[in-house]
């Protein structure tokens, strides 16, 4: 499988967008009625789609004739860069009715690279539309932000992800496709479905089955399993099973600062349940949340595990972990 599968599957059109469902309504009507701006600031992190969205109202205004300008702002941030963008869109393109330019990265202009493009987005060329995209909006001039209609990309829910997931594992040929391996890929790209395609494909070549074994044997993720256990162990003030499924995570060679920040989320999880009582603000099996009836202890573990963080470091974490639990022993 050497087919780049972020790019085999990345969005050509609004319908394929996962998970930015309110700006995809937005920038569809106003493609629909020809209301769009001259000019569009999309902020988020990476991997949420920014620039995929960017191509995607290219193609609607062009009815896919032509291609965006795509400008990186890390490489091409002097002042001298700018003058150049504008010379170039004061030229009427010879393959489309639109000139539409992707600035990415556009945290990364200078100040007089800024002060160049303000005239620019002021007064826009005719048929002329400039999106800058950044994962850093707040280094943006003032005079900048006033001027733009900005979208902010938020990360994409676990569930849709693995939804998306689970589409392209199916149209790929894998037939053994586990929801909870999903799961643990959407978790580990954090909302980035760049990221989650991207690990997916890596155990999809590796292992062929995408399966929970092979995610965790991958990427040193831990098992649900020992974490259900150990947090029935505080939770049951049983010493002796929880210092043994420490010792037994650290002997399967798991990660031990993975393990610790996968025990902090967990513990948030049963932080959040015992507050709400919402088994869908959280992913916890059906014996944690039946066990997340003290909600102080909860607020207390997570407090210590949140203060301590900072300290931990490969060689301390598994000491740091027991440490902590102590006190809840």
């Amino acid at each position: 499988m050497s087919e780049n599968l972020t790019l085999k599957y990345r969005p050509k059109k609004f319908e394929d967008v996962v998970g930015q469902d309110n700006i995809v309504a937005i920038l569809k009507k106003q493609i629909e009625s020809h209301t769009w701006k001259s000019a569009y600031l999309f902020t988020g992190a990476f991997g949420c789609g920014k620039t995929t969205m960017a191509r995607i109202i290219s193609n609607e205004i062009n009815k896919t004739e032509g291609s965006a300008i795509e400008i990186d702002g890390a490489s091409n941030n002097g002042v001298d860069n700018i003058r150049a963008l504008i010379e170039d869109a004061q030229q009427k393109s010879l393959d489309c009715d639109y000139k539409l330019y992707i600035v990415d990265e556009c945290h990364m202009l200078s100040t007089a690279a800024w002060n160049a493009a303000l005239k620019l987005i002021e007064e826009p060329p005719e048929n002329c539309i400039f999106i800058f995209c950044t994962t850093d909006p707040q280094k943006l001039p003032r005079t900048i932000l006033s001027r733009v209609q900005r979208f902010d990309f938020g990360k994409i829910d676990t569930r849709d992800v693995v939804k998306r997931l689970f589409y392209i594992a199916n149209k790929e040929g894998i037939v053994n496709v586990e929801e909870e391996a999903l799961k643990r890929l959407a978790m580990l790209a954090d909302g980035h479905m760049r990221d989650a395609i991207k690990y997916l494909q890596q155990v999809m070549e590796q292992c062929g089955e995408v399966t929970t074994y092979n995610v965790d044997t991958i990427f040193g993720l831990v098992e649900q399993a020992a974490l259900t256990s150990l947090f029935l162990g505080i939770k049951n003030k049983i010493a002796n099973d929880v210092y043994f499924r420490i010792e037994e995570v650290d002997k399967r060679g798991v990660n031990m600062v993975q393990f610790y920040d996968a025990f902090t989320d967990m513990i948030m999880d049963c932080l959040v349940y015992a507050t709400t009582k919402n088994s869908t603000l959280v992913d916890l099996p059906n014996e944690v949340m039946d066990n997340c009836n003290d909600r102080n202890a909860l607020y207390r573990l997570v407090g210590r595990l949140i203060t301590y963080r900072k300290d931990v470091n490969n060689s301390n974490a598994k000491a740091m972990l027991k440490l902590i639990v102590a006190g809840e022993l």
